[in-house]
């Protein structure tokens, strides 16, 4: 094993502790209602810690083609924190991001943001680097009348690496206890019929004994026989107790780190390009004298609006509109799938596989039509619910995607008031906070409800309608939020009318989000009582 993987060698000693603590487990009322919740083999009752699941870029999720080196990754033990429940036919690599996604995100932003503070601490004890401090062009600031020359730096690149590193290798660089997760192909024998058949016999122990079931959803997930028996008996084993049911929409934390990385190059590109264009000194002295001080605020959100709706968010907002558009379709096939569940219709890999899975599901819910019902209402109920408490992407989603803008908007502010420039450097922080945690998030909102609309009534519209409008429109919305925001910096205004506008921005970035604030990609689900 390496440093950082858990040291397997002293297999035998947690064997021997971990089939005590499973066959005490085994014998307890609840288990011993129901034979085929008991733990009969604990060799066969196994989970594989995180880090060994996602070694090697996650290259285990390629296929579901087991090995004896992938089921010796795996140990008995007395308690699953995670039950990934999938289906294979789902792209892996999407997988291994959400995975990554929910476990490492939060902590990846902390990182980013202590890393960056730190930067930021340095430079204003004048531990400078000169890579680090590798300034753009000078830009003019006019304050109370008077011009100030300052300069940015790329000093927030190292945050947006430190994000990367420790989303993808936090398993590798934490040393804290590793979450015990289940994967089929690992905790199961591939290689061995007699002991692939023992593992998945105690398939109903292994969902007793999980603390959380993690769904990778898709769209085919629900067509997967296995995976609907899999989450249909985890709700019905553990009841009502919140939070056992992760619903992780497989989509969602692609588009979040999209849109970091996409703001991330645009920041750099505004970093550069800024100061010689519209932030140049002739620039901003031809404003001073030509342009009327009350319209200081309306030429400058024009000026951003065009330049970052033809130069910035057109093109990429034809893929964003695609995503949209697919969302929509993915929440209406969830639905449709949900409402209209028949066995007959599900798929197993291997056919015979469908007979054992009726006799489980006629033991614990009494008849193959009242497993049905149960995924057609109770089930239903719960996911749907859980599906539109999440608002389209969540606002957690949203904020990742904004990190830098967090991060260039700190940066700038610390640079003006590193230049003396104290008014200008208050007003890039409010900028800096409507911008990270409002612009995205309206123009997102809106942007999926309008996608909604459009698949509601697609039939009869024009080739420009059906394939164009979304896009401008979608650009035009992001456009205009996030100009609103860096029209302040230039337009003079007093912080309280700055303040007022940051107001208005966060209250309807609440009610377009309420209640998904603060959530990220997956949604917890719990039925109601």
């Amino acid at each position: 094993p390496t440093f950082f993987e858990p040291r397997l060698s002293r297999r035998s000693e947690v064997s021997g502790k971990a089939k005590a603590d499973l066959l005490r487990k085994s014998t307890t009322v609840e288990v011993n209602r129901d034979p085929s919740f008991l733990i009969l083999e604990p060799d066969f009752v196994r989970a594989v810690p995180l880090a060994s699941a996602l070694r090697l870029a996650g290259t285990h999720w390629r296929d579901n083609v087991g090995s004896d080196f992938t089921f010796n990754l795996s140990y008995p033990t007395a308690d699953i924190d995670v039950f990934f429940s999938h289906s294979w036919r789902s792209r892996w690599w999407l997988k291994v991001v959400s995975i990554m996604y929910h476990f490492n995100v939060q902590s990846a932003f902390m990182a980013a943001c202590i890393a960056h503070a730190c930067l930021l601490i340095l430079a204003h004890l004048d531990i400078r680097s000169d890579v680090l401090e590798l300034q753009t062009g000078p830009f003019v600031v006019w304050e109370e009348g008077r011009k100030i020359f300052a300069r940015s730096t790329i000093r927030y690149m190292p945050a947006l690496t430190v994000f990367l590193l420790v989303f993808c290798l936090k398993q590798r660089l934490c040393w804290c206890r590793q979450p015990l997760c289940f994967l089929d192909k690992m905790c199961i024998n591939q290689t061995d019929q007699e002991k692939k058949l023992k593992g998945v016999q105690q398939l109903g122990a292994l969902l007793r004994h999980s603390r959380q079931m993690m769904i990778l959803w898709q769209p085919e997930y629900l067509t997967r026989l296995w995976c609907v028996f899999e989450l249909a008996a985890f709700t019905y084993m553990h009841g009502h107790r919140e939070g056992s049911v992760i619903l992780c929409p497989l989509k969602l934390p692609v588009l979040s780190l999209v849109l970091c990385l996409f703001h991330a190059v645009a920041s750099l590109g505004i970093t550069i390009m800024a100061p010689l264009t519209i932030w140049s000194d002739g620039h901003m002295t031809w404003v001073s004298e030509n342009v009327p001080l009350s319209l200081h605020y309306i030429y400058w959100w024009a000026l951003y609006y065009s330049a970052t709706f033809c130069g910035l968010y057109l093109l990429p907002c034809v893929f964003l509109w695609r995503f949209c558009r697919s969302s929509v379709e993915d929440k209406l096939t969830l639905r449709s799938q949900l409402l209209d569940f028949k066995v007959d219709r599900t798929q197993c890999f291997l056919e015979e596989d469908r007979t054992y899975v009726c006799e489980c599901i006629t033991r614990w819910f009494g008849s193959v039509s009242k497993f049905e019902d149960y995924v057609q209402n109770e089930l239903a109920h719960v996911i749907l619910k859980a599906d539109t408490e999440a608002g389209g992407l969540p606002y957690g989603s949203i904020l990742v995607g904004s990190l830098s803008h967090l991060l260039i908007g700190s940066n700038v502010a610390f640079d003006q008031l590193h230049a003396g420039a104290m008014l200008s450097g208050i007003t890039i922080i409010l900028v800096t906070i409507l911008i990270t945690f409002c612009s995205d998030a309206i123009a997102i909102a809106l942007t999926l409800r309008l996608a909604a609309s459009e698949a509601e009534s697609s039939a009869g519209k024009s080739f420009f309608r059906k394939h164009m409008f979304g896009p401008i429109l979608s650009a035009g919305l992001f456009a205009a939020t996030t100009s609103a925001g860096l029209a302040l910096m230039h337009a003079c205004l007093p912080i309280w009318a700055s303040c007022i506008i940051l107001g208005v921005a966060g209250l309807g970035a609440a009610l377009l989000h309420c209640p998904s604030m603060f959530r990220l990609s997956s949604q917890k689900v719990a039925p109601d009582p």
